[in-house]
Protein backbone atom coordinates (compact mmCIF):
# COMPACT_ATOMS: atom_id res chain seq x y z
CA UNK A 1 0.00 0.00 0.00
CA UNK A 2 2.60 2.44 0.78
CA UNK A 3 4.89 1.64 -1.94
CA UNK A 4 2.42 0.67 -4.78
CA UNK A 5 -0.37 3.06 -3.69
CA UNK A 6 -3.64 1.61 -2.47
CA UNK A 7 -5.34 1.49 -6.09
CA UNK A 8 -2.23 1.41 -8.20
CA UNK A 9 -1.11 -1.93 -9.99
CA UNK A 10 0.83 -4.19 -7.49
CA UNK A 11 4.24 -4.58 -8.15
CA UNK A 12 3.95 -0.83 -9.64
CA UNK A 13 7.96 -0.39 -8.44
CA UNK A 14 9.84 -3.14 -8.61
CA UNK A 15 13.80 -3.74 -8.55
CA UNK A 16 16.07 -2.57 -5.72
CA UNK A 17 13.76 0.24 -4.32
CA UNK A 18 11.45 -2.65 -3.70
CA UNK A 19 13.92 -5.15 -2.04
CA UNK A 20 15.02 -1.79 -0.26
CA UNK A 21 11.97 -1.11 1.04
CA UNK A 22 11.06 -4.97 2.61
CA UNK A 23 13.97 -4.56 4.27
CA UNK A 24 13.62 -1.44 5.58
CA UNK A 25 10.39 -2.88 6.60
CA UNK A 26 11.34 -5.71 7.89
CA UNK A 27 13.47 -4.09 10.40
CA UNK A 28 10.66 -1.94 11.09
CA UNK A 29 8.93 -5.10 12.51
CA UNK A 30 11.36 -6.37 13.77
CA UNK A 31 12.67 -4.13 16.19
CA UNK A 32 12.81 -4.31 20.01
CA UNK A 33 9.94 -2.51 21.77
CA UNK A 34 11.39 0.55 23.07
CA UNK A 35 9.26 0.46 25.81
CA UNK A 36 7.17 3.26 27.05
CA UNK A 37 6.62 6.24 24.74
CA UNK A 38 6.98 10.06 26.47
CA UNK A 39 3.94 12.01 27.25
CA UNK A 40 4.09 15.25 24.18
CA UNK A 41 1.20 17.61 23.31
CA UNK A 42 -0.57 17.08 20.09
CA UNK A 43 1.20 18.45 17.17
CA UNK A 44 -2.00 19.25 15.29
CA UNK A 45 -2.52 22.49 16.99
CA UNK A 46 1.26 24.07 16.86
CA UNK A 47 1.26 23.51 13.15
CA UNK A 48 0.29 27.30 12.70
CA UNK A 49 3.73 27.98 15.00
CA UNK A 50 6.12 26.11 12.00
CA UNK A 51 8.09 29.31 11.12
CA UNK A 52 10.64 27.48 8.74
CA UNK A 53 9.96 27.50 5.21
CA UNK A 54 7.87 23.90 4.22
CA UNK A 55 6.72 21.83 1.20
CA UNK A 56 4.28 19.54 1.29
CA UNK A 57 4.71 17.28 -1.53
CA UNK A 58 1.87 14.50 -1.92
CA UNK A 59 1.92 11.54 -4.18
CA UNK A 60 -1.69 11.43 -5.99
CA UNK A 61 -1.49 7.38 -5.44
CA UNK A 62 -0.98 7.69 -1.62
CA UNK A 63 -4.19 7.01 0.42
CA UNK A 64 -6.81 9.56 -0.01
CA UNK A 65 -7.01 10.21 3.73
CA UNK A 66 -3.18 10.98 3.50
CA UNK A 67 -3.58 13.52 0.95
CA UNK A 68 -6.38 14.98 2.81
CA UNK A 69 -4.55 15.91 6.08
CA UNK A 70 -1.47 16.76 4.05
CA UNK A 71 -3.68 19.37 2.42
CA UNK A 72 -5.08 20.77 5.77
CA UNK A 73 -1.61 20.76 7.40
CA UNK A 74 -0.22 22.92 4.09
CA UNK A 75 -3.10 25.35 4.47
CA UNK A 76 -2.08 25.72 8.34
CA UNK A 77 1.69 25.88 8.49
CA UNK A 78 2.26 29.54 7.14
CA UNK A 79 3.60 29.99 3.96
CA UNK A 80 3.63 26.37 3.06
CA UNK A 81 4.21 25.41 -0.41
CA UNK A 82 2.00 22.57 -1.93
CA UNK A 83 2.91 20.08 -4.66
CA UNK A 84 0.65 17.28 -5.89
CA UNK A 85 3.27 14.06 -7.73
CA UNK A 86 1.68 12.05 -10.08
CA UNK A 87 2.32 8.75 -10.88
CA UNK A 88 3.99 7.97 -7.02
CA UNK A 89 2.69 7.07 -3.97
CA UNK A 90 3.54 7.34 0.15
CA UNK A 91 7.60 7.30 -1.04
CA UNK A 92 8.37 9.43 -4.10
CA UNK A 93 12.21 10.10 -2.79
CA UNK A 94 12.38 5.87 -2.29
CA UNK A 95 11.31 5.58 -5.83
CA UNK A 96 13.59 8.37 -7.30
CA UNK A 97 11.04 9.73 -8.93
CA UNK A 98 12.31 12.60 -11.27
CA UNK A 99 10.11 15.23 -10.66
CA UNK A 100 10.38 14.96 -7.00
CA UNK A 101 13.95 15.23 -6.61
CA UNK A 102 13.77 18.24 -8.78
CA UNK A 103 11.18 19.85 -6.97
CA UNK A 104 13.13 19.17 -3.48
CA UNK A 105 16.32 20.16 -5.21
CA UNK A 106 14.20 23.41 -6.63
CA UNK A 107 13.03 24.12 -2.89
CA UNK A 108 16.31 23.87 -1.06
CA UNK A 109 17.92 25.33 -3.33
CA UNK A 110 15.47 28.93 -3.69
CA UNK A 111 17.18 29.36 0.24
CA UNK A 112 20.67 28.89 -0.57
Amino acid sequence: MWLDGPTAEERRVGGATRALFHEMNERALRAEDPGEQAELPPAWPRLGEIAVPTLIMIGRLDVEGVQAIDEQAASIIPGAQLSFLDGVAHLPHLEGDPATLEQIARFVASFA
